[in-house]
């Protein structure tokens, strides 16, 4: 008798099946048969949240991560309330500086801030007065301008009477003050 590979499939799962189904206890009820004892089930409502568990042991943590913390300041560390392996959290202070040269660069930019705006301020006076000086003398060459104008026309209206002759009247022209 030949075995085949295709009964072979088929046979597996067939002792399988049977296996299970003798070797698998049954739930039997009755007086006279034992039964499995019931089970407790407890009810609750399933709530969405953070769980916190710690665990305690022993052992040493090797960093994954070096960092270089440098400041574009120069001088000495006055105080570090940090410990080494102490952790940090952004924004915590690292170290404070001796402040004593700082505050002379400070004092010393905030004078030269303020002599810089007191040269502003005078500048912008001298501006100032230089476009009034330049508007006034403006107005004065309008006012000449108008005044040599009407002098101008003057003397054509003379010209145009007889009054004066085409020479004078070129001459005074010429010669009009201005």
């Amino acid at each position: 008798m030949r075995f085949c590979f295709y009964s072979a499939l088929f046979l597996v799962p067939l002792f399988f099946a049977g296996y299970v189904f003798i070797f698998t206890p049954k739930a039997v009820s009755g007086p006279d048969h034992l039964s499995l004892p019931p089970r407790s089930v407890a009810e609750a409502k399933a709530v969405l949240r953070d769980i916190e568990q710690s665990i305690s042991r022993a052992g040493v943590v090797i960093h994954t991560r070096l960092y270089d913390i440098r400041s574009p300041l120069t001088g000495r560390v006055k105080a570090s309330p940090i410990r080494e392996g102490q952790m940090v959290k952004p924004g915590d202070l690292l170290c404070t500086f001796e402040s004593g040269p700082l505050l002379d660069e400070k004092a010393t930019a905030l004078l030269d801030l303020k002599l810089a705006r007191n040269r502003l301020e005078s500048l912008e006076g001298e501006q100032a007065l230089e476009k009034e000086s330049l508007d006034l003398r403006l107005w004065e060459l309008g006012q000449e301008f108008v005044l040599k104008e009407q002098g101008v026309f003057s003397l054509e209206k003379q010209f145009e009477r007889g009054m004066i002759s085409r020479v004078d009247l070129a001459k005074k022209k010429v010669n009009w003050p201005c």
